[in-house]
């Protein structure tokens, strides 16, 4: 099995995703010791309300590679143990695979999340990454046989090979993706493995914080409406995708509590919009469970009230 996904920078700062076709996002987060993307801490967060799994990325400059990795781990702390973590390794300034490995070394040491390193096939082909290799860092690789439009996923093999893995964990495959919803070229990537298997990636020592993917039941529901909620009792009928419920309350960044899978159906008893989401509760036996239906940009699937 397979995931496909993208990686956004910046440059897509106004994109929704939430709704755009991925079943993974890796955003860049920080950059050198004085850069942090200013919007990639929203769009991780309604990628996650989505049910969308997540990573992070740091692009390397000829810093103190200790400093850097800090810089990022500080940035992205909030998220440890739920996102994969990526050093970017292409700059021209940037150190040779030794200080690459002590960036890695030390956010692996500070989080416990061993990270992926991104780099060329040119790159890895061209530079002595065994040490590297050698401890067990995963390898994302990008590679680009051209620049034509790539219309919706489409994984294709390698061209060429890797001198110093057995495996890539993840694969870049064109700089020119189209997407609906954005009307810009997009970074396709595919990752060889299952939701579980990212999860793994995301393990802080081993340990998994997320659960592997289940439907969101809503059977057996009694209703207590939580402080600050507008009661209405209603049905919401998920769309295309898979929503990651909440449990205790309703935010990004509590406890998962299992999957509402596409075209599941989520019984409801209040609401609330908080930010740009749109957040609906019910009763699990004694647990509050929380969906966010959608944001700013619109509904993830459809609402009947009853």
């Amino acid at each position: 099995m397979v995931l496909n996904g993208i990686d956004i920078a910046s440059y897509q700062s106004g994109m929704n995703t939430g709704t755009i076709s991925a079943d993974f996002i890796i955003l860049k987060a920080t950059e050198g010791t004085g850069y942090i993307n200013p919007t990639w801490r929203s769009q991780a967060d309604k990628a996650l309300a989505a049910g969308k799994k997540i990573g992070f990325y740091h692009f390397q400059r000829g810093g103190n590679p200790v400093a850097e990795a800090d810089y990022f781990v500080k940035t992205v702390k909030p998220y440890i143990g739920r996102a994969i973590l990526v050093l970017d390794y292409e700059a021209s300034d940037a150190p040779g695979t030794g200080g690459a490995k002590q960036w890695l070394d030390r956010v692996y040491a500070t989080t416990g999340v061993r990270p992926l390193i991104y780099t060329s096939t040119s790159w890895e082909n061209s530079r002595d990454f065994s040490a590297i290799a050698a401890a067990n860092y995963g390898l994302w690789i990008a590679q680009y046989n051209n620049y034509n439009v790539v219309s919706g996923y489409q994984p294709r093999d390698l061209y060429g090979h890797v001198n110093h893995w057995k495996n890539i964990a993840m694969f870049q495959y064109t700089s020119s993706g189209r997407l609906g919803g954005w009307g810009g070229n997009l970074d396709f990537d595919v990752f060889y493995g299952d939701r579980a298997a990212w999860y793994r990636y995301a393990a802080v020592n081993g340990k998994v914080a997320a659960p592997v993917a289940k439907p969101a039941v809503t059977k057996g529901v009694h209703f207590r409406v939580p402080n600050g909620f507008t009661p209405e009792s209603g049905t919401f009928v998920n769309g295309n995708t898979e929503i990651m419920t909440r449990l205790h309350t309703a935010s990004v960044h509590d406890k998962e509590g299992g999957y509402l899978p596409s075209h599941g159906t989520f019984a409801y008893d209040s609401k609330k919009r908080i930010g740009d989401i749109m957040w609906v509760h019910h009763m699990f036996g004694d647990n509050d469970v929380y969906l966010p239906t959608g944001d700013k940009y619109g509904a993830w699937g459809t609402t009947r009230k009853r």
